[in-house]
């Protein structure tokens, strides 16, 4: 989501450093594009050229391409729209589970929050489950425990039921 060029590597791409370097972005979570799947790859022309040779024809349905033309049309103030909304509740989402006994919020800055419990993963999943919320179980992650899930941000009525539902399961 983020253009800040110490969290990008898109000017390598734009300076021709790495002539090799191909970046994908999909333009599906930050203009709120669910269930549309497009997205966009930017290399070296050469690299690009042999892309194009070897991409099927209509790769991207009219409807895509529309939606996602039309998102790029508005893209700066879209994308400062959605890294705004998602620092407020980002700060809402970590203030709320901070509190919670048992629960530990990682610092991010990313769309999502690595969380560690008392509760092993699979289990925390599970209850969360039962009560409409899902989680990532994280246990498979390189360097973390079984502890730990990540917890995607979401428009403030759905955090606040994950928070309510991690209170009680955590109880």
């Amino acid at each position: 989501m983020s253009q800040n060029p110490r969290e990008s590597v898109m000017p390598y791409v734009r300076k021709k450093r790495y002539g090799n370097l191909i970046v994908l972005r999909s333009l599906t979570k930050s203009f709120g594009l669910p269930g549309i799947r497009v997205g966009y790859a930017a290399a070296p022309r050469d690299v690009a050229d042999i892309l194009r040779k070897t991409t099927v024809p209509w790769s991207v349905s009219c409807l895509a391409e529309a939606a996602g033309v039309a998102a790029l049309r508005d893209a700066d103030d879209i994308l400062r729209r959605t890294r705004d909304a998602v620092r407020t509740e980002l700060r809402y989402v970590q203030g709320r589970l901070s509190k919670i006994p048992g629960v530990e919020c990682r610092d991010t800055a990313a769309n999502f929050v690595l969380v560690s419990t008392r509760l092993e993963a699979p289990r925390l999943q599970r209850l969360l489950a039962e009560r409409g919320i899902l989680v990532r179980d994280c246990s498979d992650f390189a360097g973390l425990d079984g502890h730990h899930v990540r917890i995607a941000i979401k428009r403030r009525r759905e955090n606040r039921m994950l928070a309510d539902a991690l209170e009680d399961v955590m109880r």
